[in-house]
C-alpha cells in the first residue's frame, strides 16, 4: 500500500490499482474541508457518510458544474438555498451562485437557460446546473460540447441508476451514454453498489472511498407487524390523544417527537392511513410524492395535501420521491420506514435506502438524528438462490426492454430479488451484515388497551363489536373508549345508523367498502334534493294552486339544470310540499288537474 500525495495537498491511500482511500483528519465533517481545490475526484467517489456536503462542493465551487440527481424533489430542495444568488467565497474570489434547475419540457426551457448562461457569464460568475438523470442527453447536446467539456459533472446518488433500472433503464442508459468519454464526472453516493453488482459501464472506473474518523451509524428499532398500515394510523391515533408511543432520553429527560416523518413508498398505503384522520388532521398532514395521473387518480381529494420537503407538517408522508439527498430541517422529527412484503414497492435495501432515509434529518441538536423505527411484516417462505437465479433468467426471457443493457438488467433483478428474499424473512439479519444496531420494540405493551383493539383490531372487528354493543346493551350505556374512536376516525359508520338504523349494517355484510358507497349515494341524493328545492322555492309559493302541467315543465327545466336524467312527474311535487289534489280551469275547455301547495316538507 503506497502513500500518494496530489497537487492539492490532498492525502490518498492507494489499496489496489483502482481504489483511492481518503483519511480525513479529526474534526473535519464536511467534504468542503477534503477537497480543497473545490472539484470533486473523477470516477466513483464514496463518500460514505450522508450530510456532509458532496453536493455543495460541486453547487459552491469557482468552477462550472452540472449536478445530475434522480429527482425533481431533490432538484428543488437543493435549489431554495441559492434563490435569487448565494453570495460564496473561494480562496480570494468572490462570487454569486444561482442555480438554473432543468426538468420537464426542455424545449420550454431553451431561451431561459441561455438567458441565464449570458447573465452568469457577464458578472463572471460560475455557471451552476442541476437536472434530472432524464433530462442529460437533449441538456448536454442544447449546451454543446465546447462548453461541457470543460464543465464538471457530477451524478448524484449514482446507486439510484441501478436500483431503479428496471423503471428507468432508457434514462440510465442514456445518461451513461452521453457521459462516456467526459474526464471531468464524479458518480457520486453515500452507498453505492459493489462494482460487481453496480452498472457495467461503471466497474472499471476509479473508485476514492472518504475514510471519515467517526461515523455515526443510524440505531433502528425494528417493529414487526402483521399490519404495517395499521401500527402507523395507532401511532398517529395514540399522538393525537396525547399518549405518544414513540420517545427517547437525554440526559434523564423523556423527549417525544414534534414531528413524524413515514418514510413508505405507496400512495395507496398512506391514503388509507390518513383517510379516518383527514377532518382531524387535514392542516397538519403533508405527503411528498410525484405528481402524476395515478397519483392525482389514488389520491383524489386528498391530493391538496401534496407538498414538498420544505413544506413539512406535523405528520409527514415520503415517497421514494424524497429518499435520496434531500435535506429534513427538523428539531424534534422522528423517521418511520414502513415496508410490506405485499407491496413490493415499499422493499428497502439495508446497505442504501436505510442508511440514505436515517440521514434526511440535518439537525444536530435533535435528539432522533441518528435513530429511526422500522415498521416491518415477513414473508412466510424462503426463496432459494438456486430459484432466485432461475426466477431472474425466465423474467428477463419474458421481458421486451429496448435498449436495455442486458448484464445491467440481470444485476438489477438479482439485486432485487435478494432484497426481497433475505432482507424480508432475516431482517435483523440484513442489519447485521450492514453492522447497523438494532433493537426490537413491541408494539402491543406499547398501545394502551382501549386504542389497540381499535387500532390493530381491524374496521370490520370493530363495527360487528359497535353492532352488538348497541343490539344487546341499554341506550344510556356509554360506549367503550376503543368504540367511541372507532367511530370518531369512520364518521360514515354513524352517518349510516342515523340513515338507516343499526341493522343495516348486517344487511351489508359488515363491509366498510359497501357502506361507504351507500352513504356517498344517499348523501348525493340529500344534496340533489336540498339544490331541487332551493330552487322549486323561487318558483311556487305556499298556498296557490299550480297545474299538474306546469309543475311537471318546472321540474323538467330543475332536472335538466342539475344534469338530472330522471323524467319529471308532478308526483314528484310530494317529496318537498305537502299538496291536495284539485283541479284549475282550463278556458272553454273546462278543468284540469291540479294540486294545491299547503306547506313545506322537511328534508
Amino acid at each position: 500500500m503506497a502513500t500518494l500525495k496530489t497537487n492539492s495537498q490532498l492525502i490518498v491511500r492507494m489499496t489496489n490499482n483502482n481504489i483511492l482511500e481518503i483519511p480525513v483528519k479529526k474534526g473535519k465533517k464536511y467534504l468542503s474541508e477534503v477537497f480543497e481545490d473545490g472539484y470533486l475526484p473523477a470516477g466513483i467517489l464514496n463518500k460514505v457518510a450522508t450530510g456532509c456536503g458532496g453536493t455543495t462542493v460541486a453547487l459552491e465551487s469557482p468552477y462550472d458544474y452540472i449536478v445530475f440527481v434522480p429527482t425533481i424533489e431533490l432538484i428543488k430542495n437543493k435549489s431554495k438555498e441559492y434563490k435569487g444568488g448565494k453570495p460564496c467565497r473561494f480562496k480570494d474570489r468572490e462570487y454569486k451562485v444561482e442555480i438554473f434547475e432543468v426538468y420537464g419540457t426542455f424545449n420550454d426551457l431553451k431561451d431561459d437557460l441561455n438567458n441565464h448562461i449570458r447573465e452568469v457569464r457577464h458578472c463572471e460568475d460560475p455557471v451552476k446546473i442541476i437536472a434530472t438523470y432524464d433530462s442529460a442527453p437533449k441538456l448536454l447536446n442544447f449546451l454543446g460540447e465546447s462548453f461541457v467539456i470543460d464543465c464538471y459533472i457530477l451524478v448524484d446518488e449514482f446507486h439510484s441508476l441501478m436500483i431503479d433500472y428496471q423503471i428507468r433503464y432508457k434514462a440510465v442508459e442514456a445518461l451513461l451514454n452521453v457521459l462516456a468519454g467526459h474526464p471531468k464526472v464524479t458518480f457520486m453516493s453515500a452507498t453505492p453498489l459493489k462494482p460487481e453488482c453496480g452498472l457495467v459501464q461503471l466497474q472499471h472506473l476509479p473508485v476514492n472511498i472518504v475514510k471519515w474518523e467517526n461515523i455515526a451509524k443510524p440505531f433502528v428499532a425494528l417493529a414487526e407487524s402483521k399490519t404495517p398500515v395499521l401500527s402507523v394510523r395507532a401511532i398517529i391515533g395514540f399522538d393525537l390523544e396525547n399518549r405518544p408511543v414513540l420517545h427517547t432520553e437525554l440526559d434523564g429527560q423523556v423527549i417525544y417527537p414534534e414531528q413524524y416523518f413515514f418514510f413508505i413508498n405507496n400512495v395507496n398505503h398512506i391514503k388509507k392511513i390518513i383517510t379516518g384522520f383527514i377532518k382531524q388532521i387535514q392542516d397538519q398532514i403533508c405527503i411528498v410524492c410525484t405528481d402524476k395521473d395515478k397519483n392525482r387518480k389514488t389520491l383524489g381529494d386528498l391530493f391538496d395535501l401534496v407538498g414538498s420537503t420544505s413544506s413539512l407538517k406535523r405528520y409527514n408522508f415520503l415517497t421514494k420521491r424524497s429518499f435520496y439527498g434531500c435535506d429534513i430541517k427538523s428539531p424534534r422529527g422522528l423517521s418511520i420506514v414502513v415496508t410490506n412484503v405485499k407491496s413490493d414497492v415499499t422493499l428497502l435495501d439495508v446497505n442504501t435506502d436505510i442508511i440514505q432515509i436515517a440521514g434526511r434529518i440535518r439537525n444536530e441538536e435533535n435528539p432522533f438524528k441518528n435513530s429511526l423505527v422500522h415498521i416491518y411484516n415477513r414473508q412466510p417462505e424462503d426463496i432459494s438462490e438456486n430459484k432466485m437465479y432461475e426466477s431472474v433468467q425466465n423474467f428477463m426471457e419474458g421481458l421486451n426492454l429496448k435498449n436495455a443493457n442486458a448484464e445491467n438488467l440481470k444485476r438489477h433483478l438479482l439485486f432485487k430479488f435478494f432484497l426481497f428474499n433475505e432482507t424480508y424473512n432475516s431482517l435483523n439479519k440484513a442489519y447485521g451484515n450492514a453492522q447497523i444496531p438494532t433493537t426490537e420494540i413491541d408494539f402491543k405493551t406499547y398501545f394502551y388497551p382501549e386504542l389497540t383493539e381499535h387500532y390493530i383490531g381491524g374496521f370490520t372487528k370493530n363495527l360487528k363489536e359497535f353492532y352488538n354493543y348497541q343490539i344487546n346493551s341499554d341506550s344510556d350505556e356509554i360506549l367503550p373508549g376503543h368504540l367511541r374512536i372507532f367511530l370518531k376516525d369512520n364518521h360514515f359508520v354513524k352517518q349510516a345508523v342515523d340513515f338507516w338504523g343499526i341493522h343495516k349494517l348486517n344487511s351489508l355484510g359488515f363491509k366498510e367498502n359497501r357502506i361507504r358507497k351507500e352513504v356517498k349515494k344517499r348523501i348525493e341524493i340529500e344534496t340533489t334534493k336540498h339544490q331541487i328545492f332551493r330552487i322549486l322555492e323561487t318558483k311556487i309559493s305556499i298556498g296557490k294552486i299550480y297545474s299538474r302541467d306546469y309543475l311537471i315543465m318546472v321540474l323538467k327545466d330543475i332536472y335538466e339544470s342539475l344534469g338530472i336524467k330522471k323524467n319529471a312527474k308532478a308526483i314528484d311535487i310530494t317529496k318537498y310540499y305537502k299538496v291536495r289534489n284539485t283541479t284549475t280551469s282550463k278556458g272553454q275547455n273546462g278543468s284540469t288537474g291540479a294540486m294545491k301547495i299547503l306547506a313545506k316538507l322537511s328534508l
